[in-house]
């Protein structure tokens, strides 16, 4: 049997060899747009949507907590992108609606070990337990931190939502 071989070379960016341990690097550094520039596209998790401690309803901001399929979440902080429906059912498979998400253990409510995430859906009302999502991570907005009290953390996720929507108009 005979076969040939082409040899390419290294695909660079910003002067740095494209692979996956870079890219990880910039995920656990929470540069999503830098990964975006190496893989072509937003870093995405895929999961199902599972019942969480329904605290964003409560003040005003629900969110969607995702059981990742996959272990890699950018590290802990608050980023915009998309949520896109997997599966078809009220809502239909292809839909995308902008999302502001939040990545970590909650540190307000000192209640979680591990890192989870939660996307609230902009302009968005409806039961979405058990769809499986693909939640998408285009801009990082601020690192996850800890606030005095519910309150301080209400006024923060307006700012978050407004600051994710205008960074994703372009979208």
């Amino acid at each position: 049997m005979k076969f040939s071989v082409t040899i390419i070379p290294e695909v660079t960016v910003d002067a740095g060899d494209v692979n996956s341990t870079r890219i990880r690097q910039m995920l656990s550094e929470g540069r999503v747009e830098e990964a975006f520039a190496m893989l072509g596209r937003n870093y995405t998790v895929r999961g199902r949507i599972v019942e969480g401690h329904r605290r964003g309803h409560g003040i005003g901001f629900p969110t969607a907590n995702l059981e990742p399929e996959n272990e890699i979440l950018p590290t802990p902080g608050v980023y915009a992108g998309q949520m896109r429906f997997l599966d078809d059912g009220a809502i239909p498979a292809g839909s995308e609606y902008l999302a502001v998400t939040n990545v970590g253990v909650r540190p307000t409510f000192d209640d979680e070990r591990r890192l989870v995430a939660e996307a609230h859906l902009l302009d968005f009302s409806g039961d979405i337990y058990g769809r499986r999502v693909e939640l998408s991570f285009a801009h990082h907005l601020r690192d996850e931190r800890r606030f005095a009290g519910v309150e301080g953390l209400r006024e923060q996720i307006a700012r978050d939502v407004e600051e994710g929507r205008r960074r994703l108009q372009a979208l």
